[in-house]
């Protein structure tokens, strides 16, 4: 009689289908023969399918809460989030759930079940300081920090993408937290000519890039302001994302010769995309702990393609930016100030931060990374030999 598959589950409430982080790690636990096989669970949306193999270990499973049927504003969301996270419980009852990946705070809840009826190991997998997050207001704070205080001991490892994370962590909790930034896998530096020839720029042309979610809390309007104002017609940029603001740039690209949109792209193909441009903005707003302390994907994408770095001048971003001189760091990070450094950088300058990135590239990659992961995991889940 062979044993049950020992199953680890990633949980997060999201369509996931643009979760880079998600799938690295995911690949990694894969790949490595941690466990036998990966259930990636995220929302339902329509026209997703609600299976999806990503390859012979890994499944991505969206699961449509029974309440969904009965349309918006039928019932709270919290009660559609607990009535969602109890299918993901019956869903996998009868099996050898070996460990659980909880990516989010909202999850906890249901990892503390797997925790305490299966004997699963938890791991808290944080994306961002989740109780400290941009946009949530005063209550919903107050509740996030009070689940999380809760569930916290039965938790038998913290993951986070940023240094500073880990060190609130240990500070709140007493926990150790382990760092697994969110690198792309290393790749030589190796331009690229897909935004010129989708959008006719020329060669001679400065290209910045915007890529990501185009949303509050990260001065999109602003980059917006400044090159529609801008008189400069050797500087463009390109928006590549998705989210609320896709509309205004669309309208603002219509109107100027300088403005581009292009939707967004798969995480496979991101840096085939992001290293045909020349610089990259990654301009969040200080308006949160979490941002203050955060080192974004989006950062480390650009530097991986090549691309020089622009950081407001704050955090943990303005501290790699200036330690490892590659990019510009705003000391003002409104339209006008973003005008000024479209107006000053020049291509001498973006040659020495491309110098620098190289070396960059070689120390802050996901072959490191995931070293860390791959270390957690062995503690609970020695590799098959």
């Amino acid at each position: 009689m062979h044993p049950r598959p020992r199953l680890n589950l990633h949980i997060y409430g999201s369509n996931i289908t643009h979760e880079s982080r998600i799938l690295k790690e995911t690949e990694t636990i894969a790949r490595l023969g941690l466990v036998d096989k990966v259930y990636i669970i995220g929302l339902w949306e329509e026209g997703l399918p609600s299976e999806e193999a990503v390859d012979d270990r890994r499944t991505i499973l969206r699961i449509k809460p029974w309440s969904r049927w009965l349309g918006e504003g039928t019932i709270p969301k919290s009660l559609k989030l607990a009535e969602w996270m109890s299918r993901i419980a019956l869903k996998f009852l009868a099996q050898r759930v070996a460990m659980v990946n909880i990516h989010y705070v909202a999850g906890l809840p249901t990892g503390a079940f797997f925790k305490v009826f299966k004997g699963s190991k938890l791991i808290y997998d944080t994306h961002e300081l989740e109780t400290e997050r941009h946009g949530w207001g005063k209550w919903r704070r107050k509740l996030a920090k009070a689940v999380e205080r809760l569930f916290i001991p039965l938790v038998d490892e913290i993951l986070v993408s940023s240094p500073p994370y880990a060190e609130w962590y240990a500070k709140a909790y007493g926990k150790r937290a382990h760092t697994v930034l969110n690198t792309p896998s290393y790749a030589p530096i190796r331009t690229t000519n897909l935004f010129r020839e989708r959008f006719g720029i020329s060669s001679d042309k400065t290209i910045f890039l915007y890529q990501g979610a185009v949303g509050t809390g990260r001065r999109t309007e602003e980059i917006l302001g400044a090159f529609g104002n801008s008189k400069d017609p050797d500087k463009v940029v390109v928006f590549m994302g998705y989210g609320p603001l896709e509309g205004m740039i669309k309208e603002a690209a219509a109107r100027h010769p300088n403005i581009f949109f292009h939707p967004a792209v798969k995480p496979s193909e991101v840096l085939h995309y992001t290293a045909s441009a020349d610089v990259g903005f990654c301009i969040i707003e200080n308006t949160c702990l979490s941002y203050e302390f955060t080192s974004p994907n989006k950062m480390f994408e650009y530097a991986m393609a090549g691309l020089p770095v622009v950081v407001a001048n704050f955090g943990e971003m303005k501290r790699l930016i200036e330690a490892h001189r590659i990019g510009y760091v705003l000391q003002d990070s409104t339209a006008g100030g973003i005008s000024e450094l479209i107006a000053r950088v020049d291509k001498a300058e973006l040659q020495t931060f491309r110098e620098n990135l190289a070396s960059f590239g070689k120390i802050y990659n996901w072959e490191n990374q995931e070293k860390v992961l791959a270390q957690v995991y062995q503690k609970y889940l020695p590799a098959k030999k």
